[in-house]
């Protein structure tokens, strides 16, 4: 039984190492966690101390996890699109913050034209200025 309590925990938390989104990844050390009490009873009662000194550090390291995962505050969250990518002011090409954007579209409902709004944000194309305006951008 503790064997294979060991072999799902193990297997999932590794799986889940592995994987690209943060949500999903998290998990990770809560299966690695579940499954240290079954590897300090096993290697206990087998009398085999060096694995069972791996367990401590694994434990250990699980628990890192725990902390940078659930318990440690974290910075402010990067805006992401559906498929993962920052978007907004925290994407890596922005010209603009989202003050701005929320400007241009003032500007518009005030009734500046698109090259007057352009005109004010030297780099920013008409074109930029109009898809922000009518919200084909940086919704």
């Amino acid at each position: 039984m503790e064997q294979i309590a060991i072999a799902i925990t193990g297997v999932i938390a590794i799986w889940l190492t592995q994987q690209g989104r943060e949500d999903i990844k998290k998990y990770a050390c809560i299966f690695g966690l579940a499954g240290q009490p079954f590897w300090f009873y096993v290697t206990y009662q087998a009398e085999q101390w060096g694995i069972f000194t791996l367990a401590i550090f694994y434990t250990y390291s699980w628990l890192v996890g725990l902390n940078n995962y659930w318990i440690k505050k974290r910075g402010p969250k990067f805006r992401r699109n559906a498929r993962g990518y920052r978007i907004g002011e925290t994407h890596h090409n922005a010209k603009l913050s989202d003050d701005d954007v929320e400007l241009i579209r003032g500007l518009r409902d005030e009734g500046l034209t698109y090259q007057a709004i352009a005109d004010k944000f030297p780099g920013v194309s008409y074109w930029t200025i109009r898809d922000i305006a009518d919200y084909r951008t940086r919704i």
